[in-house]
């Protein structure tokens, strides 16, 4: 039994009735869509672009492969068995939990929009149509994508490291997509760059970010969404590898001012 409907349970699903053509799957799914690869295409030895394409649950057809849309409430260890939402459990050998991960949540604010799935996103879109000031917190893939994609409005963007994309770009390949953001924005301001990570809370006058105006957005990098911002307890799809086209592209067509602030950590909001 496989539990999860996103890349890693579609793929881990199909790979399982692959290597065991006489055993039974079953794929818990609680959305009726699901999210599998479509190519992958080796750039360089350590570079690959993989393109991600959304199908149907009933589309997944392997003749020992059962597909059930249902959301696994608990499961019982001892008697091996999952219990889905219609009531009914199912028994397994091996159990595959591929629901996804845990972030840390940064903190809870009415004004803080945590990017974690679909409809994390579709609640920043909306934001973003009244935004005038908003502030990135996080360094991974989905802040250099979400900072790259913002348009028409003054970014702050706060990283605990010495160089954006620490995960994955040496300091010198971070300095070049750096100058490629400074011939995309008016104007890119360098925060303080020290030889140490420290934690700051960003209230001076400098760094201020006011949460409680009207106009002010915040986003944190890795949080999942509230039930009230997803409208169901149940944690939306993944966001995909063009998930920034849900974005609101051009508003007044132009970039506004990108200000970095480097070796910080988020540690509260001042009003």
């Amino acid at each position: 039994v496989v539990i999860g409907g996103g890349v890693a349970g579609v793929c881990c699903a199909q790979e399982l009735c692959r290597l065991r053509p006489d055993a039974t799957v079953t794929l818990i799914s609680a959305d009726a869509t699901v999210k599998g690869v479509g190519s992958v295409t080796r750039i360089t030895e350590h570079l690959e672009e993989i393109s991600m394409k959304l199908q149907s649950l009933e589309s997944l057809t392997r003749y020992n492969l059962r597909a059930i849309q249902a959301a696994a409430t608990s499961i019982d260890c001892t008697s091996q068995v999952v219990h889905i939402s219609d009531g009914t459990t199912i028994a397994y050998d091996q159990l595959c939990i591929c629901t996804g991960a845990a972030p840390r949540v940064a903190l809870q604010h009415e004004h803080v929009i945590a990017l974690r799935d679909h409809d994390s996103i579709q609640a920043m879109r909306q934001r973003l149509g009244t935004a005038k000031r908003v502030m990135v917190v996080g360094n991974g893939g989905i802040a250099l994508e979400l900072v790259h994609a913002l348009r028409d409005v003054e970014t702050v963007w706060a990283v605990r490291n010495q160089h954006i994309g620490d995960a994955f770009f040496d300091v010198d390949a971070a300095r070049f997509l750096l100058q490629h953001l400074q011939s995309t924005a008016q104007k890119v301001v360098s925060g303080p760059d020290t030889s140490a990570a420290t934690t700051a809370v960003l209230d001076s006058k400098e760094r201020k970010l006011d949460p409680s105006g009207p106009n002010s957005t915040s986003t944190t990098e890795a949080a999942p969404p509230s039930p009230s911002e997803s409208g169901s307890t149940l944690g939306g799809r993944a966001v995909g590898p063009q998930w920034v086209r849900a974005l609101p592209q051009v508003r007044g067509g132009t970039a506004a001012p990108l200000t970095l602030e480097y070796g910080c950590e988020l540690q509260k909001l001042v009003p």
